[in-house]
């Protein structure tokens, strides 16, 4: 008989790295299929969750409508989440308003969202409401208000308003 001829190893790596190639696009199909159900599902309207969570995914809801301009849908997401309390959303409200983006323009209820974030020391807000103040904008002028606000939004670290106090 003659000699065994060793088989070759080439044949079993051409299997292997075709059976890894395999698996890696399941893996990847898997997590893609994870990612869209991830954001495809709408938390805020899991019973689990907390008012407070909820309001928070609503508002990045509606940040995310209205970086891509999507402002009816900011719009309504914003007050879905500050109907809920959250002071993010009642600023961007504000901002709307403000601005007349997905809102009619509108200083004074501009003025009131941001006084109502303001009231949750939200540092933005805060800042806008001097601004506000400083401006007779849907409000008085009263440099005093104008002042206490940016001093507060000031010690919160927010850097316009330290700009704004004098700090």
């Amino acid at each position: 008989g003659g000699e065994a001829v060793p088989e070759s190893s080439e044949g079993n790596r051409t299997k292997t790295s075709s059976r890894m190639s395999w698996v890696m696009t399941v893996g990847y199909c898997l997590i893609a299929l994870a990612t869209i159900v991830f954001f495809m599902y709408d938390y805020s309207r899991d019973e689990k969750l907390s008012e407070e969570t909820k309001a928070a995914v609503l508002c990045s809801d509606g940040m995310t409508a209205y970086i891509a301009k999507d402002y009816d849908v900011a719009v309504l997401k914003f007050r879905q989440a500050a109907e809920k309390g959250n002071a993010r959303a009642k600023y961007m409200l504000g901002v709307c308003c403000y601005d007349g983006t997905g809102a009619d323009e509108d200083w004074d209820a501009a003025f009131r969202w941001f006084y109502e974030a303001g009231k949750q020391d939200y540092p933005d807000a805060l800042c806008r409401l001097g601004v506000c103040c400083e401006q007779a904008i849907g409000t008085d002028r009263d440099m005093e208000k104008a002042h206490f606000c940016w001093v507060k939004g000031a010690k919160l670290g927010h850097a316009e308003s330290q700009y704004r106090a004098g700090a």
